[in-house]
């Protein structure tokens, strides 16, 4: 298809959606000039979108970062989300969560448990639960995109949003950064996931 210079919205029917587990349902996009994709989820009562990292910066370690989910509801899960960009993709995911289990192909996998599966070229994996995520350690053979958030948490305990992002992975990470207060969310602390022992420093 052909896009103009401005913005360009595709819109994806109801069957792209995922669900848990394997499925057929990757997006691959490519352009002969550099453009930018977001991915963008609107409804009556949430949105919320994330900025597409491209290919040439997937690779195969990633931690995934969430958010603690209000009250443990299955509307508020959260959400990890895999895909694989050649075949024959072996991938794990190790487990970090403060109790429960994880489903996945009819078994229950326990916190700090790994799940091991092979995927086919842009295939998605999605694992689901009602406590945080945050923590989980995902490996693979070959460069796999993740995409971490939520079903539809809430902060203020009223709306909801998905709180979604393009995970980058760990040969990205870095070690200085500067990040803005929210104004209504000072209170909200961030979270920091690392490889290794460390010295974190405040200014």
């Amino acid at each position: 298809m052909s896009i103009t210079k401005e913005k360009n919205e595709i819109i994806l029917k109801q069957e792209a959606f995922l669900k848990d587990g394997i499925e057929n349902k990757g997006i691959h996009i490519t352009s002969t000039v550099p453009i930018a994709v977001y991915g963008f989820h609107s409804s009556r009562d949430t949105c919320d979108g994330y900025a597409a990292i491209p290919i040439r910066y997937i690779s195969t370690k990633y931690i995934i970062a969430s958010f603690t989910v209000w009250q443990h509801r299955s509307l508020s899960k959260s959400l990890i989300v895999i895909v694989s960009l050649g075949g024959n993709t072996k991938v794990q995911v190790q487990l970090k969560m403060k109790q429960g289990t994880v489903t996945f192909s009819g078994r229950k996998f326990k916190h700090g448990e790994i799940i091991n599966v092979e995927m086919s070229a842009f295939q998605t994996l999605q694992l689901s639960h009602n406590y945080d995520l945050s923590g989980s350690l995902i490996s693979s053979s070959k460069p796999i995109g993740v995409v971490s958030g939520n079903k539809c948490n809430s902060i203020t305990h009223y709306r909801c949003n998905h709180f979604i992002e393009m995970i980058l992975p760990v040969d990205q990470l870095d070690n200085e950064f500067i990040i803005p207060i929210i104004q209504t969310r000072q209170k909200v602390p961030s979270d920091c996931y690392l490889q290794e022992q460390f010295i974190l420093m405040f200014t």
